[in-house]
């Protein structure tokens, strides 16, 4: 799986061809991405980056770790709030609270 092309469809929002990567390769979810800038550490960072909500609604739903240890980097929930996502922000704080501090459900 060419990781660097998930993380362009990512960016760009093309949620068709994410999901399907990520049903062909469910580990992807996962993966570091390497090639780019330290706010796109993981495809959860890059989705709420750019603001693509349904792409961070199934990410979380796949299992995607949503509180990121801070020595490592920043929450995804930080990533939105500095990008000005507020759909994305909203969702984090409203929708799944427990799992944007730290708590599974």
């Amino acid at each position: 799986m060419d990781i660097q092309a998930f993380y362009k469809a990512i960016q760009d929002g093309d949620s068709p061809k994410v999901f399907s990567m990520l049903e062909s390769s469910p580990l992807i979810l996962h993966a570091p991405n390497s090639d780019g800038e330290r706010d796109e550490i993981s495809p959860l960072h890059s989705a709420t980056k750019y603001g693509h909500l349904d792409i961070v609604k199934e990410f979380v739903k796949r299992g995607a770790e949503v509180y990121s240890n801070p020595t490592a980097s920043y929450p995804p929930v930080i990533m939105a709030a500095w990008k000005d996502q507020k759909e994305v922000v909203e969702y984090f704080l409203n929708e799944i609270p427990d799992e944007a501090a730290g708590r599974r459900r």
